[in-house]
């Protein structure tokens, strides 16, 4: 297993970059969002990496931190959700939306990504919830890393019952502390949501 990559960045493409390390280019599937932090082509570059080998191929996926490839391995986990639909839903949801909208049960989340339809991502919710409650207790893992405390989640639910969408309410109470009471996490997320857009 390669656990990973550091070397010059010396082609990016849509899906994929590579990394010259001592001589040999690493072809490392990815997503947009990941390509667009790794910087220039010529600087030097470091990817957490995942190798799929299957009978009739062998790739070599890259993210930029674990959390990233901690959620890919734990989406192809998934029965029906190969590589390229986990990097699709990496391209659209951070791990930290993965687990939420997990937890709030939202499939439309997930469909949101490329391929994905609305049975896959109720599979997805289905097979990973219990999975995320497993690891929580055994404190390991992406699932207690980023789980967000159940006031974010009750603070969620009511910004949402206020009529604010669910992408609307997440963004505004993201950066609120998740020691405050379920009321301030509120206000924190309502003083946020009332300021005009740009």
């Amino acid at each position: 297993m390669i656990y990973s990559i550091q070397g010059k960045l010396v082609e990016k493409a849509e899906n994929f970059v590579v990394i010259n390390c001592n001589g040999i280019g690493f072809c490392c599937f990815t997503t947009a969002n990941i390509i667009s932090k790794l910087g220039n082509v010529g600087d030097t570059v470091s990817l957490y990496t995942y190798l799929n080998v299957k009978e009739d191929l062998i790739e070599l996926y890259g993210f930029c931190s674990k959390k990233e490839l901690t959620s890919f391995k734990m989406l192809i986990g998934v029965s029906g959700v190969g590589a390229k639909f986990a990097l699709a839903i990496l391209s659209v949801l951070s791990p930290e939306d993965i687990i939420l909208n997990i937890q709030l049960e939202n499939p439309k989340a997930f469909t949101a990504a490329h391929g994905v339809g609305f049975k896959l991502a109720q599979r997805i919710i289905l097979e990973l919830k219990s999975k995320l409650k497993d690891e929580v207790c055994n404190t390991n893992g992406i699932g207690s890393a980023i789980l967000p405390s159940s006031n974010i989640l009750e603070a969620l639910s009511a910004l949402q019952a206020l009529g604010y969408s669910q992408a609307e309410a997440s963004a505004a109470i993201k950066g609120c502390n998740e020691s405050m009471e379920v009321e301030e996490v509120i206000r924190c997320g309502l003083k946020i949501l009332a300021k005009p857009k740009k």
